[in-house]
Parts: structure tokens; C-alpha cells; sequence
């Protein structure tokens, strides 16, 4: 599938069953379409600002596009990353059947009900690694 609009996303499958990412919008001098390659069967992409998501079919996430606020989830030290990489979730949680990006929040909701979100907080600050939200899901 393809668009036209600056701020779309598309993608398309290969022979091999696997989903390649092509990604433009408000980037950063990005002077040619960039294909980023996951590898892996994707079941949903989510897109913020200038960053974006990918869950895997076996509940993984991965991000990638700048992450100064923290909207990566991969620890306060990357600001950052040009290729999809596996968010970490907490030990406890179960897997991830959803997520959703705000403009430089990300959040995944697991099959247990667990909300994880990560990101900029506009009341702490950004968070720079998932952190479950207590009491927002009942069960």
C-alpha cells in the first residue's frame, strides 16, 4: 500500500511472510525514504511525533525515531535509535496485545489488563523505561 501524505506510514509483505517498514514524515533531514527491516511478522504499528512501534505476533515490542523524552523505552541514555529495537517490559507483565503512541509517549496494554507506558509526563518528567500504571485497568 502506498500514500501519498508526507505523514503516512506503508507496508508491504515479501515472498519470505516477513513485513518491511518504510517510514518518512517529519524526521530529522531524512533525505531518502528509510526501509527498516524487523524481520519478524509484525501485527501492529503505532506512530508518535518522531518515533514508532512495532508489536510482533509473539508480543514483543520494538521502537525506533528519536527518544530524548524517553518515548523509546530503552533507558535514559538513548536519544536516538535508527533501527527497530526490543523494548524490555517488566518481568511481571504478561504479553503485550496492544500499543498505542502519543506524540512522545508510548504505551502497551498486556493480555492480563497491565497498562505499561513510557515516555514524557508532562507532571514527572519523562520516564524513560515502561512503568506499569496501577489501578487504571479493572479486572
Amino acid at each position: 500500500q502506498k500514500m501519498d501524505n508526507d505523514n503516512s506510514s506503508s507496508s508491504s509483505e515479501n515472498e519470505d511472510r516477513t513485513i518491511e517498514v518504510v517510514e518518512w514524515g517529519q524526521g530529522f533531514q531524512i533525505l531518502e525514504r528509510p526501509k527498516l527491516s524487523i524481520g519478524k511478522k509484525v501485527k501492529q504499528l503505532a506512530c508518535g511525533g518522531s518515533h514508532a512501534a512495532a508489536l510482533l505476533v509473539s508480543g514483543e515490542v520494538y521502537t525506533w525515531g528519536e527518544g530524548r523524552n524517553g518515548q523509546l523505552g530503552l533507558g535514559k541514555d538513548i536519544k536516538k535509535v535508527s533501527v527497530p529495537t526490543k523494548v524490555k517490559l517488566p518481568k511481571e507483565s504478561n504479553i503485550v496485545s496492544k500499543i498505542f503512541c502519543g506524540y512522545i509517549q508510548t504505551a502497551a496494554f498486556t493480555s492480563d489488563s497491565q497498562l505499561f507506558m513510557w515516555g514524557f509526563d508532562p507532571f514527572v518528567g519523562p520516564i524513560f523505561t515502561p512503568q506499569s500504571v496501577p489501578g487504571m485497568i479493572q479486572k
